[in-house]
């Protein structure tokens, strides 16, 4: 049982325990007694351990004691104090506040019906309860973030956010989440996380903090990914960002989770009704399915990044059918190099840590299968068709598959095998009406040099069995971003003269013919 006392007053006290330190301690107990409601007022200055920064924390509050029932209730709770939270010594304040609390020894429990909280800019709020205090602690309850600027916040907290390639991205966040924590495990539900203009809502989970493991299901709306890249693509940042996950960090993951995204940009793709699954165990992570609808077509497929040997092994399966390439190409490569609209498939593997790695060491097959489209920047038919007047009497052949530097075509067919990083193709078809072009070359992704050599065919009539005038040996040099086309002026020489050996000796056979008749008499 409590005595009852007048009060309790402590002045200027110091403890120290163990590297913790309280000094100039200021205590203040009201009358105090069984179910009486006692104030109580507090002042100190805390340094956690040896060397710390002392700083100050202080306190009010009324508590109703029942010594019988080991009950004892708050209310009116107000906590105030300064934290440091960056390395510069720089302090920030911060309180705390809850019009009640309950506090039940013989149950272990502890309930706040309501708390605030303030950290510089930031306000949160919500409620606990806390059970099995000295047994085995578990909670449960629900917080809110008000909406605030990040970016204010850091500079308050003495730290710094990353450069964004938009000026105005992490402006405004807020969020709310109901949670449970026992067992060595911790759940939030409700999710509901707004940065900036976008809004994640589902639930996450760590199914076992000892090992870490994670799980989620969450819905994005929508995200423009690239407004928070690195606006310098070759600082350190972008660089770290950039680059593979350490061994240690996937070797140890364990994660299970879906996440919707209604439209997603990122590198410059726009991608809508995305779906991805992640399963990560022991090193290898693979991400089944991943789906999305992109530029009037969808995509799907799988991909696994293996961590258990020495560097990350990483398998690309994916199935891209019925996309508007031009619009594709323009978003993500910054090229309108190729038009048309259809299907391309990929089937790849690399290793190594990083782009440039990864690059030099692909490997597996591509292939692709367009129609309706062209070629931009290089036009083949004008560049046979000069070819070939330059050795025929006879005005230009009637341009149906080029014009304007480009190259028009009906159907684009190709399949690649990479190696090491180099794409090699053998069976190159470009066909349009009057012009046929087939071949087998090298692309260098590494380097983007190419190396093509083609065989264009024109055509007197489109489609037309048997009415091939020529056909022209070219050769596409250079690089992606700059090619460089060269008819064979040689090869066109011998096939012109192939031709009028051919016609002379069909005179020469229908000459012989008649003279024959004449003889005969047939």
């Amino acid at each position: 049982t409590l005595p009852d006392l007048a009060g309790l007053t402590v002045k200027d006290a110091r403890i120290a325990y163990q590297g913790l330190t309280i000094d100039h301690l200021n205590l203040e107990i009201g009358h105090l007694g069984e179910k009486l409601v006692v104030p109580v007022k507090f002042s100190l200055e805390l340094a956690p351990k040896a060397g710390a920064t002392a700083l100050p924390l202080s306190g009010d509050f009324d508590v109703t004691p029942d010594s019988a029932s080991r009950q004892f209730r708050f209310a009116s709770l107000e906590l105030r104090g300064r934290w440091s939270p960056s390395h510069d010594g720089a302090t920030v304040d911060w309180d705390l506040s809850a019009p009640g609390a309950a506090l039940d020894l013989a149950a272990e429990t502890l309930n706040v019906a309501a708390f605030t909280a303030h950290v510089a800019d930031a306000r949160l709020s919500g409620r606990v309860a806390v059970a099995g205090l000295v047994s085995g602690p578990s909670a449960s309850g629900d917080v809110r973030l008000d909406p605030l600027a990040p970016r204010e916040l850091f500079d308050h907290l003495g730290m710094s956010l990353p450069r964004t390639r938009d000026a105005k991205a992490l402006d405004r966040v807020s969020a709310t989440a109901a949670f449970v924590y026992g067992h060595d495990s911790m759940r939030l539900s409700g999710i509901d996380l707004r940065v900036d203009d976008s809004h994640l809502s589902g639930s996450a989970s760590i199914d076992d903090i000892k090992t870490r493991a994670a799980s989620f299901d969450l819905s994005l709306d929508h995200l423009d990914a690239d407004r928070y890249l690195d606006p310098d693509p070759g600082s350190a940042n972008a660089a770290a960002a950039g680059g593979s996950p350490s061994s240690h960090s996937l070797r140890s993951l364990h994660l299970r989770g879906k996440l919707a995204v209604g439209h997603l940009r990122i590198d410059g793709i726009a991608l809508d009704r995305v779906r991805v699954g992640i399963v990560a165990n022991l090193g290898v992570v693979q991400v089944a399915p991943l789906a999305a609808e992109l530029y009037g077509g969808s995509t799907s497929g799988t991909v696994t990044l293996d961590d258990r040997g020495a560097v990350p092994a990483l398998a690309i399966r994916q199935s891209i059918q019925n996309i508007d390439v031009a619009a594709f190409l323009a978003d993500f490569a910054k090229t309108r190099r190729l038009s048309g609209r259809g299907n391309v498939n990929l089937d790849l593997t690399a290793h190594g840590r990083g782009t440039d790695a990864l690059l030099r060491s692909l490997d597996g097959r591509v292939d692709a299968n367009l129609n309706g489209g062209a070629i931009e920047g290089i036009d083949l038919w004008g560049d046979v068709n000069r070819a070939v007047t330059a050795f025929q009497q006879r005005n230009p052949l009637v341009a149906a598959g080029g014009g304007g530097g480009r190259t028009r075509f009906d159907a684009f067919r190709a399949s690649a095998t990479l190696e090491n990083g180099v794409a090699s193709s053998r069976d190159l078809l470009i066909s349009s009406q009057n012009l046929r072009v087939t071949g087998t070359g090298t692309t260098n992704l590494v380097t983007r040099a190419i190396d093509y050599q083609l065989q264009a065919s024109v055509s007197r009539t489109p489609a037309a069995p048997g009415s091939v005038l020529l056909t022209v040996p070219v050769a596409v040099t250079g690089t992606l971003t700059d090619p460089k086309v060269s008819p064979d002026l040689g090869g066109i020489a011998k096939q012109r003269m192939r031709q009028e050996l051919d016609q002379r000796k069909n005179e020469l056979k229908k000459k012989l013919e008649d003279k024959l008749k004449d003889l005969f008499g047939h």
